[in-house]
């Protein structure tokens, strides 16, 4: 049977997944794609590894890797993503915050979107800020 899906994007990466404590690492070369509901990794030694989105509690991008927390504690870095890796972390921020988006709203209809702008948010002595997309 024919794989469904359609990937939005798709690139080389090494990935090492390591269990909550930091024990039990897998690692190796991959095939990262993303497509509307999931990260999936194509490891060249092994079985495909599908994470959906919702799955993702955090994405943070450093030293030209990525590193998400999981909701089952599990670690997955991504790294070696060439020039690739800002369009991904981009793409995977993205397609994540849109299923974030859908969960919360629970189908409710958008009255307005696309209104760009920056924010600016601070809470005990962490401060972040950048650019944001505002919808009612």
């Amino acid at each position: 049977m024919a794989d469904q899906t359609t990937s939005v994007m798709a690139c080389e990466c090494a990935y090492a997944l390591a269990a909550p404590g930091g024990t039990g690492q897998a690692a190796g070369d991959a095939e990262a794609s993303l497509d509307a509901e999931r990260l999936t990794l194509h490891p060249r030694l092994g079985e495909p590894l599908s994470i959906a989105y919702r799955e993702i509690l955090a994405a943070t991008p450093g030293d030209y890797a990525l590193e998400l927390r999981l909701s089952s504690g599990e670690i997955l870095s991504l790294s070696r993503l060439g020039y690739q890796f800002e369009d991904f972390t981009r793409g995977l921020v993205r397609l994540r915050n849109e299923q974030v988006l859908s969960d919360m709203l629970m189908g409710e209809r958008v009255v307005d979107a696309g209104a760009r702008g920056r924010y600016s948010w601070t809470t005990d002595g962490e401060s972040r800020s950048g650019a944001c997309e505002a919808r009612v």
